[in-house]
């Protein structure tokens, strides 16, 4: 799989893992979280773009580790 390839659909994935948080009742401090995650996707989003590819999949990954540590605090992993 190409590296652009790979980075369009891990940022599908976390979109979907996005949505699973949606009608969470979250607190503050997780909805940062959540902020965070979000901001890490639009940066893979920018990199992608300018075709640094090492760079927007780290962004990438660093975002789904901050919202799979939630889906892990509310049982989301299956």
């Amino acid at each position: 799989m190409e590296n652009k390839e790979r980075i369009t659909i891990d940022i599908e994935k976390l979109n979907k893992n996005l949505n699973e948080l949606e009608n969470l009742n979250l607190n503050e401090k997780e909805k940062e979280v959540v902020e965070s995650a979000i901001n890490y996707r639009e940066d893979s989003k920018y990199y992608l773009r300018k075709k640094e590819y090492f760079t927007a999949i780290d962004a990438i990954a660093y975002a789904h580790g901050l919202i799979d540590s939630l889906r892990i605090i509310y049982d989301l992993i299956k």
